[in-house]
């Protein structure tokens, strides 16, 4: 059985991976340009195997646009 850490996420090399900002941050992007649309940060959550303040964290950045609970990929008008 793999030991949980205090945010319910595996501690092993997959909860680093899970937890890397920098890692998130890209694996966010790619799940929202797949899924084509805006998503919820629980869903992204959920779907990436994280915590809800992680992805919080990830989608402070200006990859993304965050209204309300719905992230998006945030494209430049340029």
């Amino acid at each position: 059985m793999i030991p949980l850490n205090n945010n319910g996420i595996p501690n092993n090399g997959e909860a680093n991976r899970n937890t890397d900002p920098g890692d998130l941050r890209d694996r966010v992007w790619d799940y929202l340009f797949q899924a084509k649309t805006s998503q919820s940060v629980a869903d992204i959550a959920a779907h990436l195997q994280c915590s809800v303040s992680d992805v919080e964290a990830a989608v402070h950045h200006e990859w993304f646009r965050l209204a309300s609970d719905r992230v998006a990929i945030a494209y430049g008008n340029g």
